[in-house]
């Protein structure tokens, strides 16, 4: 379902108006009242609207904080039982209504999962800066609806979208790479013959979108080279996170490739040098060896046996165990976000790595 950016659906309008109206907010409400009356006191301060914006959050924070050590953390938890309630009855109600009044092949499950993630990406659009609360995901997939605007919070770069909209404006040529027809090729190829894409291959939103991304990339970059196959793979997963699905017989928006290329290039702009290093034979990297260590040393804390095999292994080879895990480890880290998994496996892998980074 597409939402409009500041549209908030009535739904959830429901619960904030039923929440407010409770004794349990009003509880806290006054909580949080006494102790900023308080605050402002020992400030010397003799009213609230004296002080600047970040004054003000500040003496809230400070409050806030103060109810964790007193009665207020009672009143709070009251709070969030009362507002978990109320959302449950609230989404059931929305949920029964639709199955009532619509034709539908969902499930119930699905309505429910469904109008859950319209209320996330609702709340997130309008509050960008809560994104850190994404990290409930951690250890499992993030739903479609709002994997997409997970990946745009995570990897948000908007000078570079504003670049992409001004060469789009000024001339779609300099938005292509002189290679434009060899990577359209190329991309064509990916689609028919990598396995983990080929449920994506017949699509010309797809498509176009890939070899959008990486013409548009091509033409950024300063080396006078080919794209390396890892730079093709990588557009594969963002594409497919796109929300809603591109239609097979529709090009993408000029907004949704403005949106694709930005994450695609924030995310080339942040990989590890250990990343790029096991990518490309020309970038050697110390920072691989660093990596390596930290498996060596996590395999000398959980398991032993193991190491002690990698260790006589590599003896017996004249070699070092952090040379032959290195060895080992390098066709992993090359794959770790293009290949040798089924394409649901590799876009948890992105999940994970998108969230992670924000809380490392």
């Amino acid at each position: 379902m597409a939402l409009n950016k500041h549209t908030i659906p009535s739904w959830l309008t429901d619960v904030r108006e039923d929440a407010t109206k409770s004794n349990e907010w009003a509880e806290l409400s006054k909580h949080i009242y006494d102790a900023v009356d308080q605050h402002l006191s020992q400030s010397h301060i003799d009213y609230f609207s004296e002080l600047t914006e970040d004054e003000k959050i500040l003496i809230l924070e400070r409050a806030a904080r103060s109810l964790a050590s007193s009665d207020g953390g009672r009143v709070y938890e009251n709070l969030q039982s009362k507002l978990s309630y109320i959302l449950d009855q609230t989404v059931n109600n929305q949920v029964a209504r639709k199955m009532l009044e619509e034709s539908l092949a969902d499930t119930k499950t699905d309505l429910v999962l469904d109008t859950t993630a319209e209320g996330i990406v609702t709340l997130l659009r309008k509050n960008p800066d809560q994104k850190y609360k994404l990290k409930v995901f951690l250890n499992q997939s993030i739903p479609q609806p709002i994997r997409f605007l997970t990946w745009q919070l995570y990897l948000s770069n908007p000078s570079e979208r504003k670049s992409f909209v001004q060469k789009l404006e000024k001339s779609p040529k300099l938005c292509l790479s002189h290679q434009d027809s060899e990577i359209q090729r190329k991309c064509d190829n990916i689609l028919k013959t990598e396995s983990t894409f080929k449920e994506m291959n017949g699509s010309i939103g797809i498509t176009n979108s890939i070899k959008g991304i990486l013409s548009y990339y091509h033409s950024t970059i300063s080396e006078k080279r080919s794209l390396y196959e890892w730079e093709y793979l990588y557009a594969l997963p963002i594409v497919n996170a796109h929300h809603p699905e591109f239609l097979k017989n529709e090009s993408p928006s000029e907004r949704s490739m403005a949106m694709l290329i930005e994450i695609y290039i924030q995310f080339m702009r942040t990989l590890p040098n250990a990343i790029l290093s096991s990518n490309n034979p020309f970038n050697e990297s110390s920072e691989m060896d660093l990596y390596i260590r930290k498996v060596i040393g996590l395999l000398d804390l959980h398991d032993m046996s193991l190491l002690s095999y990698i260790k006589n292994l590599a003896s017996k080879n004249s070699s070092s165990d952090l040379v032959l895990l290195k060895v080992c480890c390098t066709p992993l880290i090359k794959s770790l976000f293009s290949s040798y998994l089924n394409l649901h496996a590799l876009m948890y892998v992105w999940d994970q790595y998108t969230i992670g980074s924000g809380i490392l």
